[in-house]
């Protein structure tokens, strides 16, 4: 599971100061490790947002509200990956922020 790598701050709920710390604890990665983390994190908000988009479109059976709170819950997690991402700008290619973008505003 990507959150049992805790990369990637996936559990923050728009907390900044956890976005923040995950953000410094990026420094401290391996190389081998640093330079896949574009990769994860692309791959993860591609999941977040076709899961939300799944989701949102009906195709789940489950309770209402959970599916809401569902919903709820993947788009936050965009928007702190996102957010952490902002706080990297320079480490991560320019490409990366563009599909970010496009994937934060679906």
């Amino acid at each position: 599971k990507i959150k049992n790598l805790e990369i990637l701050p996936l559990n923050a709920g728009g907390d900044a100061s956890t976005i923040r710390a995950y953000a410094t604890k990026f420094t401290g990665l391996s190389q081998p490790v640093s330079i896949n983390v574009p990769n994860l994190l692309l791959w993860t908000i591609i999941c977040c947002v076709r899961q939300r988009e799944q989701l949102t479109t009906g195709q789940f059976s489950g309770n209402e509200g959970t599916r809401r709170m569902m919903v709820e819950q993947l788009k936050q997690m965009a928007l702190d990956l996102t957010t952490y991402t902002s706080q990297l700008r320079y480490r991560f290619p320019p490409h990366l922020h563009e599909a970010l973008a496009r994937a934060s505003a679906e």
